[in-house]
């Protein structure tokens, strides 16, 4: 099916302001299509009808409020650690405490889209400990990349790069944490100034990196008399 602009407007309208959560469809079908005579068909239990929707790139749209979550493994717990020998030799014992932690985002946005990322850390449960942004912002943090107005593609991506410093009680409230949640917030470029409608192509990419630096307190205890 092959949508014309008035249609796709009218569709596309139609996801903003009513925001489905199904689609219904209708299919026609008819048993045993070039059987002949009374030959009978049979439906059993494992039987399966298989369809697939294909939404094909380049497409324009322009949209904003969605969003989109992810989870990561992370883990505080082996960074500080206490030493203790049981040896009677000549030995120290030591313990690690970790003073602050920097947390860097590096991002790289070929999207015409505009996002605002959050970083929550999570215990086993899942449970928020606490977030990496403590203030929220209506200004989106990772903006799109550079958009041609008249094409609405993207000619540059947009390089983006954040250090987030967390201090002692910081790190004491996430010590717990194993896992990350991230989540984007995104709207379409320069979608409050109505501007035209971009458009994505399959190469267009989103890349996140995260990477964390940390700075240690090393206690050493001399065991020797």
């Amino acid at each position: 099916v092959v949508m014309s602009k008035p249609a796709y407007s009218l569709f596309y309208n139609a996801l903003e302001t009513k925001s489905p959560k199904e689609i219904i469809y209708r299919i026609i079908s008819r048993a045993n299509p070039h059987g002949q005579g009374t030959q009978y068909n049979i439906i059993s239990d494992t039987s399966v009808v298989r369809g697939k929707l294909v939404f094909t790139l380049p497409v324009w749209f322009r949209s904003s409020g969605f969003g989109y979550t992810d989870t990561m493994d992370f883990n505080l717990s082996n960074m500080g650690s206490d030493n203790n020998n049981d040896n009677n030799n000549d030995e120290s014992n030591y313990s690690v405490k970790l003073k602050n932690l920097l947390f860097r985002t590096v991002t790289s946005n070929e999207l015409p889209i505009n996002m605002r990322l959050q970083v929550y850390f999570a215990d086993e449960n899942y449970t928020i400990l606490d977030s990496l942004y403590t203030k929220e912002s209506n200004s989106y943090i990772i903006k799109s990349g550079k958009v041609d107005e008249v094409t609405g593609k993207v000619t540059a991506p947009y390089i983006w790069k954040n250090d987030a410093i967390l201090s002692e009680n910081q790190i004491k409230r996430i010590e717990n944490a194993k896992f990350i949640i991230y989540k984007v917030t995104y709207n379409t470029y320069d979608y409050d100034n109505t501007k035209p409608y971009v458009k994505v192509f399959t190469d267009n990419k989103l890349k996140i990196i995260f990477a964390v630096k940390i700075q240690p307190e090393v206690t050493v205890t001399n065991n020797k008399n």
